[in-house]
């Protein structure tokens, strides 16, 4: 004899009724309780990870050069806001102050189309601009030139 269709339902909900806490899993052929001492130990197990995690996610959005550091509020917020003004002022001392010309030798004239950009209000180009660049040279730049100071 086949068995029966039955909608798949699962769900997870928390017995506070038993003696102690226990968390509750329900699939279609049955359900499995978590006692406290397993919540205990799950949650052991679980926080050191999160926590390292969370941890390796915030350290990886954090800038490691002067340069990067600088960039978050005087390019990015800009950037955002779409603060054409205070992106072009930034862009021209990126140009101002390059890093030696032999080792980056595009850097000068990428951050030259971002001004010209910015003072277009073009921010399609803007953002090839700082493409541009940080496809060439970002990796090597935060390689290299670590403690460079900026501006």
């Amino acid at each position: 004899m086949a068995r029966a269709y039955r909608p798949s339902t699962h769900g997870v909900g928390l017995d506070c009724e038993s003696k102690g806490a226990s968390l509750i899993f329900v699939t279609p052929d049955h359900a499995f309780r978590l006692k406290k001492k397993h919540m205990r130990n799950l949650l052991r197990l679980t926080m050191p990870l999160a926590t390292v995690l969370v941890a390796g996610l915030v350290a990886a959005a954090e800038p490691t050069t002067l340069l990067g550091k600088w960039m978050k509020p005087n390019m990015g917020a800009p950037m955002a806001g779409e603060d054409y003004d205070t992106l072009q002022k930034s862009l021209q001392l990126v140009a101002d102050k390059p890093p030696p010309a032999a080792d980056y030798p595009n850097w000068v004239s990428i951050s030259k189309a971002g001004v010209d950009a910015a003072s277009k209000k073009d921010l399609k180009a803007l953002k090839k601009s700082c493409k541009d660049c940080h496809d060439a040279y970002k990796e090597k730049y935060k390689k290299e030139q670590v403690t460079r100071p900026f501006p």
